[in-house]
């Protein structure tokens, strides 16, 4: 075999690549590849690709040949392919290891060069029943792959040899195709391997750049047999100059194989007459039939014979029937031959419900049976009924010859590859704006070379267009032409020049698009075709080949140096001139796969000169590829860094943890090779902050090798481990993300994830998530629509549009604005802490009456609440101007749109007192948040440097921007009553910290509305239990149609309010023991400890503590050392009931240091297992020294006596009082909400860390302690 690439050509002996085979084999296996795995092959060159072929033959793998583009769809393609093999190995050069990565394959991706292929490899050869797995070439939206057998393919090449073996055993062969591709494996590479034939086989890119290689490699080889589909001879044919084929001897070529596509008979004459001019002695033309799911070839014409054709009315073509014509309008079909042996072909009426053979000259689709037939396919079903293959072409016989007419179903083919046209229609629709249903594409019949697309409008949709862009009908087909026509070349590498008009698109009677029927009218001229026309503008010679080898453009191409050159309508072939055109004018060979990923005239002029690309300025992203940080990730880099100056705050701020847990058997290799993939895919997480030139921005570090090690552990450890694992970032040293993997068994996992909020929000972090559970389940990922970059430029190009600037001002003047700041009457007790909670309920007869006001009003529930709220405030604050915040994040689906998109919280302006009713002001608050709709772009930080006088909410707005938590939480109020709660919290603007004092919670509860409050302790308290029966009275008020502001009259405020509804704040807070006997009274039945061997209810435990209390009481200080854990908690209980301070000694603790503990007490009882010195109902409790001297007796403070921890020399303890405790869980609390079906673990052992958390959050809360 004789291989020709791009540089060179090299030969290759069936020997050797037998030995190559076999080593390529022992890799293989040694990768744990075995029979009967399929393997996914995108390999080249040719030599590469064969020799892995030939690997999976004799180790009885199933190859899977797949071809690679460039395109999004071509993209989409083998990610719908790899779908179908969850776990089958990829094999594919080095060069595609960030595409894999991009896709989330990269766990099964083999570089093709690191298998070791040794030359003495003996391996055990043990070929497979299935010999090949075929996807058809081109096919994106679905593709389908033919499952053939070695039966299948022996058949076939056997059958194909007897066609051609007349030509003797020193014929040499020569094919440019893929090897991908049947025709170009099948045909032309296995048959010839029967034959003993010698081989050349071309790079497809070689014959793509200049086809001119395929007749100087014919006439340098002395080739005997070639193949092309229809497309390369017109290619060919239309590339070639003075003085064409008669300066080649190509008198030794016999036989041109031309298959794979409709075939032209003009092209066919015209590419004979040339061969006829290089010394061909005979007609070498020989059409054939094939398709995948016949292994390759159907029908053969017979070697050496004139073309056959005939010339058919159309008319009655469309009828049906085959009727000879001699009109000038006649359809000429070129004879594709007669069926090999043991393959059978008829052709029937696709309706009948039995299998009939038509006579001769009656058209039917074509079927198909034999021993070529595949045996099944991935992706679909194999079209067989009855035993025959479906072959979806219609056609006829004539004297046994087939004629192929056209298509049942809907693909068309170009460059030898098969697209469906409904994938270019969901192309036009999702990318286009084009409503489903409005345009339809069609395939018309090759003239002077291959087949051509073509789109069809419908009249009403074209015309809709026109109208609302004020363009004629004529006018507005060709915009939408030359917008489709970029759309199809840069999805689908695939052009569109063409275009007609019906009123309507003819369907079947179950509503299927009958697209022959649109070709048949434009081929009966029953509607006009138009050709998108554009023109030529020139310049310097570069740019001239660019626009050369682009489709014209009325007016001239604007040079764009940025514009994709795929956007301006090129394709895959287009490019390929271009390319050859620049090679042949200055010797400079640009490789495709350099240019296809960034395809712009910019940087194919610095391939050419050799300049290294750099991007355009203003794109935000560095000559080095570093990206420029945009808005959020700089605020919270800048937040970040003063916290870490200032120590006001904890460093973890910016930390985003996730405690993730795993149940059942986990593959951890498995796992690891999801999570490289991820880091693979996502380049940002192997990110940090740097500085370049002076700006912060994001620096890519190295993706390292990942693995993930697994740690034993047991669930006790897990919290522990968990706060020890979450720490601060070094921001500026990456990577700023850490893993790690805790098991206790086969069945039990914890997932350490932590990450910097630099580098991920937490809707991304959600996305990840997804991710990696996809690739750990083995799904392909699709290839990323978008990445950080492509966000880094949009957000940065933003700033140069005139409407970004506009909305700055809107910002300004809104931000500047003086308003006054509310004040609420102050609580003389001064509490710093916490809140009183309230609740309340609007009834269904006012939910009625407010749904009517906000119908007759028109504005969104939001702005209504917002109103009625701003006119609570008015009435009991008096100030008649100020503002509100709305704290959303912008991707809430609560809202109609986006509101506040980067935008953190959008300021409200309240002037209740300058409107005269509650529609007025309802209206003008939804304007304001119309306002921050349709400003919703603006970066918050380009405010800052324009800053003059701003008001507080300028500060809070900034606080809200950076993301610190620096008061209460604040949740997202929604757009409607729906399912989702929604919350508006008011701030004291004044405070400048933003200490949360006030706050609203709106929750639909079926036909009713609930109404909750959150009232800081710091407000009086009677403004707390009037808040919720003042503003319920308010909305009553306020939904009577048109009623004046200043008619609205309150009651007296209520001194008290209904039981379990608040806290009575004006009274002393509860103290530590009522707290815990309130939670034990409401959750009596329920489990309060949870032991592995018994469960204890909140009575029985409460039941023996109380039990103890008054024996406890007698004593100053308590030392507990129960080995007991119900004992030891009940004493524990008891203890605080009877407010005498205890100590938690473990019994396991060495001698020494336990006599060092109780040194701290000398003379305070110890509990625990001895002599018995009192009882409480069945248990006993036993004293270590019955010496009660000094103690006080009942009635002190009461508290909890902890020993420090890590002590070594003389032990301390502190003593935590019962208030101290308190204020420590209301922390707790408001941190993590705890609810009566939580369970909390604990491995503390009450010794040395009582741990608060565990105890006191289960016991005030009603979960169970586990």
């Amino acid at each position: 075999m004789t291989l020709i690439g791009g540089g060179q050509s090299e030969f290759l002996s069936y020997k050797v690549l037998h030995g190559r085979a076999l080593g390529g084999l022992c890799a293989l296996a040694s990768r744990g590849i075995e029979a009967p795995t399929p393997l996914v092959m995108m390999v080249s060159p040719a030599r590469d690709f064969l020799t892995a072929f030939w690997a999976a033959q004799l180790g009885g793998m199933v190859p899977v040949p797949v071809s690679m583009g460039q395109k999004p769809e071509h993209l989409r393609r083998l990610t719908r392919i790899m779908e179908y093999f969850p776990t089958a190995p990829i094999l594919a050069p080095e060069g595609y290891r960030p595409f894999f990565a991009s896709c989330g394959l990269l766990s099964r991706f083999i570089a093709y060069e690191s298998l070791k292929l040794s030359e003495d490899a003996v391996p055990v050869v043990s070929p497979g029943s299935t010999g090949l797995i075929q996807f058809s070439s081109g096919s994106t939206g679905a593709p389908t792959g033919v499952i053939l057998s070695q039966k299948n393919l022996v058949s076939n090449i056997v059958h194909i040899s007897k066609k051609i073996e007349y030509l003797g055993d020193d014929s040499t062969s020569l094919s440019w195709m893929p090897l991908s591709h049947d025709m170009g494996l099948i045909g032309m590479h296995l048959v010839p391997l029967l034959l003993g034939w010698s081989q050349v086989l071309m790079d497809p890119a070689v014959f793509l750049e200049e086809p001119i290689r395929w007749l100087e490699a014919l006439e340098q080889n002395k080739v005997t047999v070639t193949a092309s589909p229809n497309f390369g001879l017109g290619y060919t044919l239309s590339r070639l100059g003075e003085p064409g084929f008669s300066a080649y001897d190509l008198s030794c070529l016999r036989l041109l194989i031309n298959g794979a596509e409709p075939i032209s008979p003009s092209v066919c004459r015209s590419f004979s007459l040339e061969l006829s001019r290089a010394g061909c002695p005979t007609n070498p033309m020989v059409p054939v039939y094939g398709l995948a799911q016949a292994t390759l070839a159907v029908t053969f014409s017979k070697p050496e014979n004139p073309l056959g054709s005939l010339s058919l009315d159309r008319d009655a073509l469309s009828r049906g029937e085959a009727v000879l014509s001699r009109d000038e309008s006649a359809l000429e079909l070129v004879s594709l031959g007669k069926p090999l042996e043991n393959t059978e072909v008829i052709i029937v009426d696709p309706e009948a419900r039995l299998v009939s053979p038509l006579p001769e000259e009656v058209v039917g689709e074509v079927r198909v049976r034999g021993e070529s037939v595949a045996i099944d396919q991935v992706g679909g079903e194999l079209p067989v009924e009855q035993g025959w293959l479906c072959t979806g072409d219609m056609g006829f016989l004539h004297h046994g010859e087939l004629y192929i007419t056209g298509r049942t179903k809907d693909i068309f083919i170009y460059g030898g590859q098969n697209y469906y046209l409904n994938d270019f229609e969901r192309i036009l629709e999702e990318k286009g704006g084009v409503p489903p249903g409005q345009v339809a594409c069609a395939v018309l019949p090759p003239q002077d070379g291959g087949e051509e697309c073509m789109v069809v409008f419908r009249e009403k949709y074209l015309r809709r267009v026109a109208e609302t862009s004020g363009m004629s009908m004529e006018q507005a087909m060709q915009a939408q032409g030359q917008l489709f026509s970029t759309l199809l070349g840069r999805e689908a590498g695939v052009p569109l020049k063409k275009g007609a008009i019906m009123q309507s698109f003819p369907k079947t009677t179950s509503g299927k698009l009958q697209r022959f029927l649109l070709t048949q009218a434009v081929l009966n001229n029953e509607i006009p075709l138009v050709i998108f026309k554009e023109k030529i503008k020139e310049s310097d010679w570069l740019v001239a080949l660019w626009d050369e080898t682009l489709p014209p453009r009325e007016g001239g191409h604007v040079t764009d140096p940025d514009a994709s050159y795929f956007d301006l309508g090129g394709d895959s072939l287009s490019l390929a001139r271009l390319l050859g055109k620049i090679t042949n004018r200055v010797g400079v060979r640009v490789s495709f796969s350099a240019f296809y990923s960034r395809p712009t005239l910019r940087v194919l002029t610095e391939l050419v000169s050799g300049a290294p690309h750099r991007e355009s300025e203003g794109t935000g992203v560095t000559n080095d590829g570093v990206l420029a940080l945009p808005g959020p990730a700089r605020r919270i880099f800048i937040a970040q860094s003063l916290i870490n100056l200032s120590e006001r705050y904890d460093s973890l701020t910016y930390n985003l943890p996730q405690l993730i847990g795993i149940r059942g058997a986990l593959d951890v290799e498995r796992l690891s090779d999801a999570f490289a993939d991820l880091f693979a895919r996502h380049p940002v997480l192997s990110s940090y902050v740097g500085f370049e030139g002076g700006e912060a921005t994001l620096m890519r570090g190295p993706v390292e090798p990942f693995r993930l090690a697994r740690e034993e552990g047991c669930a006790r450890e897990v919290g522990d481990r968990f706060n020890d694992f979450v720490r601060p970032f070094n921001i500026g040293k990456g990577p700023l993300i850490r893993l790690r993997l805790v098991s206790q068994d086969e069945q039990n996992h914890w997932l350490f994830l932590d990450i910097h909020h630099c580098i991920i929000d937490g809707i991304s972090l959600g996305i990840l998530l997804l991710e990696l559970l996809e690739r750990y389940m083995g799904r392909v990922l699709p290839q990323p629509t978008a990445d950080y970059s492509a966000y880094t430029r949009w957000f940065h190009g933003q700033k140069t549009l005139a409407s970004y600037q506009s909305q700055g001002e809107y910002w300004r003047a809104l931000l500047t604005e003086p308003m006054d700041s509310l004040t609420f009457p102050v609580n003389p007790q001064g509490w710093e802490r916490g809140v009183w909670r309230s609740e309340g309920l609007l009834p269904l007869s006012l939910m009625q009456q407010f749904r009517n006001m906000k119908e007759t009003t028109g504005v969104s529930d939001t702005a209504l609440l917002l109103s009625l709220v701003a006119l609570y405030l008015y009435r009991v604050t008096g100030v008649e101007q100020f503002l509100m915040g709305l704290v959303v994040s912008g991707r809430e689906a609560g809202f109609t749109g986006t509101v506040g998109n980067l935008i953190n919280l959008v300021p409200v302006v309240c002037r209740p007192a300058q409107t005269r009713t509650v529609k007025e002001l309802a209206l003008t608050i939804h304007g304001t948040l119309a306002g921050a709709l349709e400003n919703q772009q603006y970066q918050y930080e380009s405010l800052m440097r324009h800053r003059k006088g701003g008001t507080s909410l300028f500060d809070v707005v900034c606080i809200y921007q950076n993301f610190i938590n620096l008061g209460e939480p604040v949740h997202v109020m929604g757009e409607s009553l729906g399912n989702l709660p929604f919350q508006l919290s008011l701030e004291r603007f004044s405070t400048g910290l933003m200490g949360g004092d006030l706050s609203f919670e709106f929750i639909p509860r079926g036909d009713e509305l609930v109404i909750r409050s959150e009232v800081s302790r710091e407000i009086a308290p009677e403004f707390s239990l009037a808040l919720i029966p003042t503003f319920i009275a308010l909305c009553e008020e306020a939904v009577k149609k048109e009623m004046p502001l200043e008619q609205f009259q309150f009651g007296d405020i209520p001194k008290s309010m209904a039981p379990g509804k608040v806290t009575a704040a004006g009274a002393q807070p509860p103290s530590l023991v009522e707290r815990l006997v309130h939670t034990a009274k409401n959750n009596i039945h329920k489990p309060a400890v949870i032991t592995e061997d018994q469960a204890w209810t909140y009575g029985e435990l409460f039941r023996r503590a109380e039990s103890s209390v008054a024996e406890l009481a007698k004593y100053s200080a308590l030392i507990i050392e129960s080995g007991d854990v119900i004992h030891r908690l009940s004493l524990m209980l008891g203890s605080l009931m009877a407010r005498v301070p205890f100590a938690i000694l473990d019994p396991g603790l060495p001698l020494a240091r336990r006599e060092r503990l109780l040194r701290i007490f000398p003379g305070a009882p110890v509990l625990c297992e001895g002599n018995a010195v009192w009882s409480a109902d069945d248990w006993s409790f036993f004293l270590e020294s019955s010496d009660t001297s000094g103690r006080p007796g009942p009635g002190g403070s009461g508290g909890v006596l902890v020993f420090t921890s890590g002590t070594t020399g003389e032990a301390r303890a502190v003593l935590v009082s019962h208030e101290n405790i308190a204020h420590y869980m209301d922390a707790f609390f408001q941190v993590v909400a705890l609810g009566t079906s939580h369970v909390i673990g604990t491995s503390s052992s009450f010794m040395v860390d009582i741990s608060f958390e565990a105890f006191f959050g289960a016991f005030l809360s009603g979960a169970a302690l586990f």
